[in-house]
């Protein structure tokens, strides 16, 4: 497949030198990023694994979540002695 994408001239210029370092040319260098990355990439559920099922199972919003989550790391950094009450 072939792409075309428009990237600013900086970015053209370090991918330029970079290919040049390894001795590809731009076009090359840039699709074999793409495909590394797209190789390295995992969805959130990967990412997340059975976490993601337990919080849409337990019915807490984000929000809540988000409250929780910054309560538990407050409470581990008065244990910790990083913040006093």
């Amino acid at each position: 497949m072939e792409l075309l994408i428009k990237i600013s001239d900086e970015t053209a210029t370090e991918l330029s030198e970079r290919a040049k370092e390894v001795g590809e040319d731009l076009a090359e260098y840039a699709a074999g990023m793409l495909e590394r990355t797209r190789k390295s990439t995992r969805t959130s559920r990967e990412l997340s694994g059975p976490l993601a099922d337990q919080f849409r199972a337990s019915g807490m919003t984000e929000d809540e979540l988000g409250e929780f989550l910054e309560d538990v790391k407050h409470k581990v950094r008065r244990e910790d002695g990083l913040i006093k009450d």
